[in-house]
């Protein structure tokens, strides 16, 4: 089982704030967004979207905690708990953009950083740093 150590980043008015999370390769993006919850210290209460991203951030495709799409909707929305880490991501260097909290945009960077062996002793989602 492969490890993948992500650098999580948060500006916050003139500071960054970060966080190595190491998270399995199985995991879902659910999985994920309780971790970074955890780490940074929210309370879970709000809307949440993971964004593939470009070398330049860029948000791209959407996976999403809820549905908020109307039963009539043909739009197929991906969701966090359906979407497996290790099949998003081609590599390290890979970017994904976090957004929490859609009325005041807690916007979160997080930045694949490095593939690890399992240790066994450790409960992952794991935050390292």
């Amino acid at each position: 089982m492969k490890i993948y150590r992500f650098r999580v980043l948060l500006e916050y008015e003139d500071e960054n704030i970060f966080r190595d999370i190491d998270i399995q390769e199985n995991h879902t993006l659910e999985d994920f967004h309780g971790c970074i919850q955890t780490a940074f210290e929210f309370d879970n209460s709000h809307m949440a979207s993971f964004y593939l991203s470009d070398k330049k951030w860029t948000k791209g495709e959407e996976f999403t905690l809820f549905d908020m799409n109307d039963s009539d909707s043909n739009e197929h929305i991906k969701m966090m708990k359906n979407t497996v880490v290790g099949e998003i991501l081609s590599g390290v260097g890979d970017k994904l953009i976090y957004i929490f909290d859609f009325m005041n945009v807690w916007k979160f960077y997080l930045e694949f950083v490095q593939i690890l062996p399992k240790v066994a002793k450790v409960e992952y989602p794991a935050i390292i740093n």
